[in-house]
């Protein structure tokens, strides 16, 4: 494919400002948002403080993936030091379902029900409780339907996003600033905030405005430890050192939703995770939640080969959306797929698998190309029993025997959606080697990366790979299909890539699109590409030469390290 730089950017704050279209000061707030401007939370702190002075026994209903078990930990914390043990609920996700149910209603019989990442759609549920003398808050971020909830108390910025300071925190933010404005102190709140930050990239909202204050503050005390003991516990099992955006999103977060998407009850395994205080059981049970993160992966790898199947059987290949049906899959890993399918075909996927319930399937939906998903399912409602979410991810139910008519609408509804163009791969500056290092201190200042806040594309021409142990590569994976590519100063990570570097004669001078990272290899903290795609680069002449010269110094600098 070609590549074509985008825009005119000639430094990384140009770039920055083109791919986001926001300011340095719209994205890294350098003072959080008061918890007095969010609608609702001064009357939701008030409830708690009239809970803790009259001894009102207090229920917090969370979700079982990483905001809802952080959000549900950050409010057990809270109302812990406020001198309330709060009693714990998360929904089990193969026999309930997503949220409040009726089920969990009937569990409480007195006090005061907090719904943390859930609650804004439970309209019947809520009035129940209510019903039955229940005081109730719901802490929800999730999108508003045509009906609210008859709760005492609701905080979900997204009723009135123009009357609350800031809009798009996710439930563990929420549950942070609720937090922020109950107790007034540092070396707790720093703890939360490492909580919130976790829930914040892992749930995938916007990382502009509060939210990057709660995501750079809460890994600045990650990356210090200053931190509950479980979260400790789980990094340490992991061998990570210097934690960013990418380990909690890649690899800390997975960990801690493997166990709700396999088991009925396994979330409250994470939950169990990040409220002990003894390290020697959070490392045992940190080791269990890596162990099942494994059998997940499995799972998907199967389930992803039976999609790709199902798509060709049915010659779905240009379909839009894709959406597809797997009697054999864990409803619990349907968003894993669905994600990957959007990606890989760039237009929505919803993915479905068997409910537990005669004659109904559920999954869950991923977007591509700016189509918002839960508007999408709405104007499709007549098809579905149940449906929620956001932009740009949904959960949905339906009777096994509408999928054929719910498919035909969705295809109806986006006949005008067009992919984007193949055919080139696109990048945002152009970078020199020798530059790296000083490039990665720009980039710096507007870390952490994440959805509304794009890490830019660097182009680097001519990188020069030096043999380690006789290979200008390693091979990585189950299956060696990924690649790190060696360099003196930084490494080419290409992940599914090695057999086209392979392919290509595996030469020693590349040039390569791809963003520029930290990483852990081996352990230790380093700059590395994370490759979208690569080249051989054009030999220039007498380059042999001057590469015969580089290489000898490389190990001669090698030899002197290893005396």
């Amino acid at each position: 494919m070609a590549w074509r730089k985008r825009g005119n950017a000639r430094n990384i704050t140009e770039a920055f400002k083109e791919i986001s279209r926001l300011s340095m000061e719209d994205v890294t707030l350098h003072k959080s948002v008061s918890s007095e401007t969010i609608v609702g939370m001064e009357d939701a702190a008030d409830l708690i403080d009239k809970a803790v002075r009259d001894k009102i026994p207090v229920t917090v209903v969370g979700d079982y993936d990483v905001d809802g078990i952080s959000s549900t930990a950050i409010l057990w914390y809270m109302l812990r030091y406020l001198g309330i043990n709060a009693h714990l609920r998360l929904p089990r996700r193969y026999t309930e379902g997503y949220g409040l149910s009726m089920r969990v209603v009937d569990e409480v019989d007195e006090g005061l029900l907090i719904t943390v990442d859930n609650g804004i759609a439970a309209i019947e549920p809520i009035r129940c409780a209510k019903e039955k003398g229940l005081r109730v808050i719901i802490l929800d971020h999730h999108l508003p339907g045509k009906e609210l909830p008859n709760a005492d108390v609701i905080v979900d910025p997204h009723i009135a996003p123009e009357q609350s300071g800031f809009s798009d925190y996710c439930g563990a933010g929420l549950a942070f600033k609720l937090s922020q404005l109950l107790i007034d102190d540092n070396r707790f709140l720093k703890k939360m905030c490492a909580l919130a930050a976790v829930g914040t990239i892992a749930d995938v909202v916007p990382l502009v405005g509060d939210n990057h204050c709660i995501a750079r503050e809460g890994l600045r005390y990650i990356n210090q430890r200053e931190i509950p003991v479980g979260l400790l516990a789980l990094i340490n099992a992991t061998g990570l050192k210097k934690i960013d955006e990418q380990n909690i999103g890649f690899t800390i977060a997975p960990m801690l939703n493997a166990a709700g998407r396999l088991e009925d009850t396994g979330a409250e395994k994470s939950l169990e995770l990040l409220i002990m205080e003894d390290y020697a059981e959070a490392e045992e049970k940190a080791y269990e939640l890596i162990e099942i993160n494994e059998k997940r992966k499995s799972l998907v790898k199967s389930a992803m080969e039976r999609a790709h199947k199902y798509i060709r059987d049915n010659h779905m290949e240009e379909k839009n959306p894709i959406c597809i049906y797997d009697q054999e899959l864990l409803s619990g890993i349907a968003g894993l797929l669905a994600g990957r399918l959007a990606e890989e075909y760039q237009t929505p996927a919803i993915v479905l698998a068997p409910s537990g319930q005669e004659g109904t399937i559920k999954g869950s939906g991923r977007t591509y190309g700016g189509v918002h998903l839960r508007n999408l399912l709405e104007s499709a409602e007549e098809y579905l029993l149940n449906y929620g979410g956001h932009e740009k991810a949904a959960g949905l139910g339906l009777r096994k025997g509408n999928l054929s008519s719910f498919t035909e609408k969705l295809e109806l509804l986006l006949k005008d959606y067009n992919r984007p163009e193949q055919g080139e791969y696109l990048y945002d500056l152009e970078v020199n080697a020798e530059e790296i290092p000083r490039i990665m201190e720009d980039l710096e200042k507007y870390a952490p990366f994440g959805e509304g806040n794009p890490r830019p594309v660097i182009r680097v021409d001519r990188i020069l790979l030096l043999p380690q142990a006789g290979k200008l590569y390693r091979l990585l994976g189950n299956q060696k299909e990924h690649i790190r590519l060696l360099g003196r100063e930084f490494s080419v990570m290409a992940f599914h890539k090695a057999a086209e570097y392979i392919e290509m004669g595996e030469p020693d001078v590349i040039n390569v699109i791809g963003y520029l990272v930290h990483t852990n290899y081996r352990r230790n903290s380093q700059i590395e590409i994370e490759a979208i795609a690569f080249e051989e680069s054009e030999k220039k002449e007498n380059e042999s030469t001057a590469l015969q010269q580089e290489m000898l110094l490389h190990f001669m600098q090698f030899a002197e390290e290893r005396r």
